[in-house]
C-alpha cells in the first residue's frame, strides 16, 4: 500500500517493519534530552508513517512492560519503595477531613467558598470549645486557615452525596379578583433595593404525600442582606401566615418595608393585604407559575430549611413546637455567622445568555446591614448588641439538640401510628 509524505510517495511499511524500527530507537529516545527526541522525531516520522504523537507514545513506552528487552540501570528511574505513594505529599490528613467534615456537617453544609469564610471567622470559637470537641490541634487550625475553597470542596466530595433528594410541591394559585389589586413583581432591581424588603414562601412537611393536614414552615428572607427569619405553622391556613409575618415584623432589628410572595391562598387574601397596607408594608406578588419571581426565599427553603431538617413528615402540634425550637436556634446562627455570596449583576453574552456576577467575598446579612447607609444608627446598635451575646458554637450544639428532638419526636409518633389531633389544628381568629 502507497502513502503520501509531502510530495514524495513512498509504500507504507507493515507492522512487523514498524516494530523493528521502534526496537531499534526507544532506547536512544528515551534516554534523550528534549532537544534529541525532537531530532529523533523528526527523521523517524516520514520513514514510519506514524502520526507524530503516536510515534512519541510509542517510543516512550516501548520495552517498559517486562516482556521486551528493559532500559539499562543506568537509564531507569528507581523503583519505589512498597508502601509509598507517588505524587505530592500529603498535606491535609484524615484527622484534618474527619475536622473538617464534623464542621461541615454541622454548619448548614456550605460549599467550599461559604465554609472556608466561616471557618476562619469561627475558629477562635471552635478552638476554645470543649462541647463538642472538634479535637482542632494547632497544626489543623493553621491547615484550616490555610485550606482553599476548592481543596475544601475536593475532600468533602463523597459527603455530599446524600443530598440528592427533592420535596412535593404544594401551592396552588388561586383565582380570585383580590388578585389582580396586588401588583406583581418579577424581579428586586439590585441597584435600588433596599433592607426590609422581604420575600416570603411556605416549605410543606408533607414527607411527599400532600393529602391530610400536615406542618409548614414560613420562610422570610430579606432581599438586600439575606437576612432570615423561619416560622413554624400547623397548616398553611391564612391566619397562621399572617400572624407568622406579624411576629416577624414585630421581632425584626431593623423594620419591614415590603413583603413580596406567591400566589397561593395562605397569601392572597384580604386579612394580609389589610395588615400589609395599614403598616404601609408595600406587597407585591409574583407570577402564577414563575417560581423565579421569588428566588430569594426559594433558596432559603433547601439552604436553610431542607439541609437542618430535612424532608420527613411532620404533622402534630407537639412536632411543629419543636420545629419552632429548631429555628430559634438556627436563624441567628445563619444570620450573625454563615456568609453568603450576593448578586451583583447580570451580564448579556453576545449570545443572548446572561452572566450572573457575584460578590467577591461572601459576607454574613449582619456585616451586609452594618454596612448598609439605609439602616439607622439605632437599628445598627441593636444589631451589635445580639450579636455580643451569641456563641456559634453554643448556638449550634442548641441546634443540634433540637434537630435531634424533633426527629426523635418523629420516630416516636411512626413507632405509635399516632395520628394528628383534630383539634390542635383550628387556625388562629384573623
Amino acid at each position: 500500500m502507497k502513502w503520501l509524505h509531502g510530495d514524495v510517495e513512498q509504500m507504507r511499511l507493515d507492522m512487523h517493519s514498524r516494530q523493528e524500527i521502534l526496537k531499534a530507537n526507544f532506547k536512544d529516545y528515551q534516554k534523550a534530552s528534549k532537544k534529541g527526541r525532537k531530532e529523533l522525531l523528526d527523521r523517524l516520522v516520514p520513514v514510519t508513517g506514524f502520526n507524530r504523537s503516536c510515534l512519541a507514545t510509542a517510543l516512550g513506552n516501548y520495552g517498559r512492560k517486562g516482556d521486551l528487552e528493559k532500559l539499562p540501570a543506568k537509564g531507569r528511574r528507581k523503583p519505589r519503595p512498597a508502601g509509598k505513594r507517588g505524587g505530592r505529599p500529603v498535606k491535609y490528613g484524615e484527622d484534618f477531613v474527619k475536622v473538617l467534615s464534623r464542621i461541615w456537617d454541622e454548619y448548614g453544609k456550605p460549599c467550599g467558598k461559604l465554609l472556608v469564610p466561616m471557618v476562619c471567622g469561627m475558629i477562635d470559637f471552635l478552638q476554645g470549645s470543649k462541647d463538642p470537641d472538634y479535637g482542632i490541634t494547632l497544626e489543623i487550625r493553621k491547615l484550616l486557615l490555610e485550606a482553599s475553597a476548592a481543596e475544601a470542596d475536593i475532600l468533602l466530595k463523597l459527603a455530599r452525596k446524600a443530598l440528592e433528594i427533592k420535596g412535593a410541591s404544594t401551592t396552588r394559585a388561586v383565582q380570585t379578583p383580590l388578585r389582580s389589586q396586588i401588583p406583581a413583581r418579577t424581579y428586586f432591581d439590585r441597584d435600588s433595593t433596599k433592607p426590609g424588603k422581604f420575600a416570603f414562601d411556605t416549605v410543606a412537611h408533607c414527607g411527599g404525600s400532600s393529602s391530610g393536614q400536615f406542618c409548614n414552615t414560613l420562610t422570610g428572607t430579606d432581599v438586600f442582606s439575606g437576612w432570615i427569619e423561619e416560622r413554624s405553622l400547623l397548616n398553611a391556613a391564612n391566619s397562621w401566615v399572617k400572624a407568622a409575618i406579624s411576629d416577624i415584623d414585630a421581632n425584626l432589628p431593623f423594620p419591614m418595608t415590603g413583603a413580596h410572595y406567591d400566589n397561593g391562598m395562605e397569601f392572597i387574601n384580604e386579612p394580609l393585604l389589610s395588615w400589609c397596607i395599614g403598616r404601609h408594608i408595600e406587597a407585591t406578588r409574583t407570577r402564577p407559575y414563575h417560581k423565579n419571581d421569588n428566588c430569594c426565599a426559594e433558596q432559603k427553603n433547601y439552604d436553610a430549611v431542607r439541609k437542618t431538617i430535612g424532608y420527613f413528615r411532620f404533622d402534630t402540634a407537639e412536632e411543629c413546637a419543636a420545629l419552632a425550637e429548631v429555628y430559634l436556634w438556627l436563624c441567628p446562627l445563619y444570620n450573625y455567622w454563615m456568609p453568603s455570596f450576593r448578586l451583583t449583576a447580570k451580564e448579556k453574552q453576545y449570545d443572548g445568555h446572561y452572566k450572573k456576577v457575584y460578590e467577591k467575598q461572601p459576607r454574613t446579612p449582619y456585616e451586609r446591614l452594618m454596612e448598609s447607609p439605609d439602616v439607622s444608627a439605632e437599628c445598627k446598635a441593636e444589631l451589635e448588641r445580639r450579636r455580643g451575646g451569641r456563641n456559634p458554637v453554643e448556638l449550634n450544639r442548641k441546634l443540634n439538640e433540637a434537630v435531634g428532638l424533633l426527629l426523635k419526636i418523629n420516630r416516636e409518633k411512626l413507632c405509635l401510628g399516632k395520628t394528628p389531633c383534630q383539634g390542635d389544628g383550628q387556625a388562629p381568629a384573623a
